[in-house]
């Protein structure tokens, strides 16, 4: 499947919840949050929505794994 491809309903490989999206994550830059927003408004609904697929083992409001923003 090439990466613009999009499987939606039945064939879908992943449920995505509204407000959960790619377009909903990008909507959060800037926000001093970041973090803590997708993994409650991105990560978390995915995961509900998907229970059958197991758990999501990220944490996007990690600074020792993932690091701080800087402003040059």
């Amino acid at each position: 499947m090439h990466s613009r491809q999009i499987r939606r309903g039945a064939f879908a490989l992943i449920s995505v919840p509204a407000g959960a999206s790619f377009k909903d994550m990008v909507a959060l830059k800037g926000n001093p949050d970041i973090g803590d927003l997708i993994n409650k408004q991105i990560i978390d609904p995915i995961e509900k929505a998907n229970k059958n697929l197991g758990s999501i083992k990220v944490d996007f409001d990690n600074p020792e794994k993932l690091g701080t923003a800087t402003k040059e």
